[in-house]
């Protein structure tokens, strides 16, 4: 399949891409600033003939996976361009000679009243079910929950890993909140289910992407801290909740299900191979 990538620079779109052209999938990336893969052709926006070379392209899935979430001081614009107005330039620009596409977008399982970040994907989903609906375009959103994985830099459970590897302070609010945290690798074959699956999914859809099982926060750290052999006690209740924190979010993967996906990891042995893979050296002698 022809697959064009939005934000393939970023870490799910570098595996994304990573793992399809592996499928035998021809897989164009189109990113805002210099990049460059061995994965896929790249396609640079600032280029003066970017439109012309997707357009050769003739692409049969947009996958959206451009992803600004905030914590490194971007302003509203910046966020709003990466999360809203990107990736509906793009599709603007195919849809003035193009219908015959289809589009995922990775979205957020976050409520939008979160933040700035979820209200933004949720404002892009919102977007997107119109120009399904006035364009006959089928479309995918894929309620994505929190993922983690080696070199998965904004990942709260890589982040914990980190703290533990350095030996800082743990500080966390009271970590009463479930997550359902979910393996790389299993956001990718389940990305790969649904595209295999692309054709009877019509129109407007959207697919939660988890292993449909959550942890306490709680539990979850104090899991990393006795993988790791962290001598510290986690500071919980340092940090307040945000404003309208979501309590409990875990994946409905009924869909997935029905497609005959299933995860291969659970979450110990996600974060065993997450140790394994990138933090068991730090520990070593």
């Amino acid at each position: 399949m022809r697959i064009i990538i939005l934000g393939v620079n970023g870490y799910l779109g570098r595996n994304l891409s990573k793992y399809l052209s592996r499928k035998n999938n021809s897989i164009v990336g189109l990113v805002r600033h210099p990049f460059s893969s061995e994965y896929c052709q790249v396609v640079d926006i600032n280029h003066p003939e970017w439109k012309q070379s997707i357009l050769n392209f003739n692409p049969e899935l947009i996958i959206n996976t451009v992803t600004c979430y905030g914590r490194n001081g971007e302003s509203i614009n910046e966020i709003l361009e990466a999360n809203v107005t990107f990736p509906i330039k793009i599709i603007d620009s195919i849809l003035e000679e193009n219908k015959n596409f289809r589009i995922i977008n990775c979205g957020s399982s976050l409520p939008k009243n979160i933040n700035l970040y979820s209200l933004t994907k949720h404002h892009l989903d919102e977007i997107f079910i119109h120009y399904s609906h006035l364009h006959n375009i089928d479309y995918i959103n894929l309620n994505l929950e929190g993922f983690y994985g080696v070199q998965c830099h904004n990942s709260f459970v890589n982040n914990i890993f980190q703290l533990c590897v350095r030996g800082d302070e743990i500080k966390l609010t009271p970590g009463e909140q479930y997550r359902d945290y979910i393996h790389i690798e299993d956001v990718l074959t389940a990305i790969e289910t649904v595209i295999k699956n692309i054709y009877p999914l019509s129109g407007y859809n959207k697919v939660d992407i988890g292993t449909g099982s959550s942890i306490q926060i709680k539990e979850l750290v104090d899991k990393i801290c006795n993988l790791t052999g962290y001598n510290k006690k986690p500071l919980y209740g340092v940090l307040k909740y945000r404003d309208n924190e979501l309590m409990k979010s875990c994946a409905d993967i009924s869909v997935l299900s029905s497609l005959g996906w299933k995860a291969s990891h659970n979450i110990d042995s996600g974060l065993s191979d997450l140790y394994l893979n990138e933090f068991s050296d730090c520990f070593e002698g």
